[in-house]
């Protein structure tokens, strides 16, 4: 079955460390949550909460649902809605896709980036010091809350939101 049973000392320690957890392929998928959103037999629809899944492990999860149940099952599709700090919102359909709204949305995706530390948080987990430099540009600090800047404005608002960053970076 997917993910890791509470009642290990696995489980434990990943329970007592809280639920957010970096993108560590070494770790197992944990389902942490599954809500049945809508049950007309012989379909249900399913809402799962996942740390460290692939495709394979929701359809997985799916396939054990139907053992248990003593009957076979087929995922018909399987759609993500968030990862991280992101959702379904700060998605553009392909026919959104403009230069206006890619500026937009890239804007808004670097913001989130910047006040999630995303990069501190996934990027550099198992560097040495060495590969940490590199990847910065400069030393690690582990004061720094700003480890991502985009190397040059995308338009002058990205610019202005930049610099104010920038101020609030230093006032601290």
């Amino acid at each position: 079955m997917s993910g890791i049973s509470p009642f290990t000392q696995a489980g434990f320690e990943l329970a007592k460390a809280g639920l957010w957890k970096p993108r560590d392929h070494t770790l197992p998928p944990i389902v942490y949550g599954l809500k049945l959103l809508n049950f007309k037999a012989p379909f249900f629809d399913i809402e799962m909460y996942v740390i460290n899944e692939q495709e394979i492990h929701l359809k997985e999860v799916i396939l054990d649902i139907g053992i248990r149940l003593r009957t076979s099952t087929l995922s018909e599709s399987i759609r993500r809605a968030g990862i991280g700090p992101f959702n379904i919102q700060h998605s553009l359909v392909i026919d959104e896709i403009t230069p206006h709204n890619l500026i937009n949305n890239i804007n808004t995706i670097e913001t989130i980036i910047e006040k999630s530390n995303l990069l501190d948080k996934t990027v550099l987990i198992n560097k040495t010091h060495k590969e940490e430099t590199k990847l910065l540009g400069r030393q690690p600090d582990e004061s720094s809350i700003d480890l991502y800047k985009s190397k040059r404005p995308i338009n002058q608002q990205s610019q202005t939101h930049t610099n104010e960053y920038e101020n609030n970076d230093t006032n601290k």
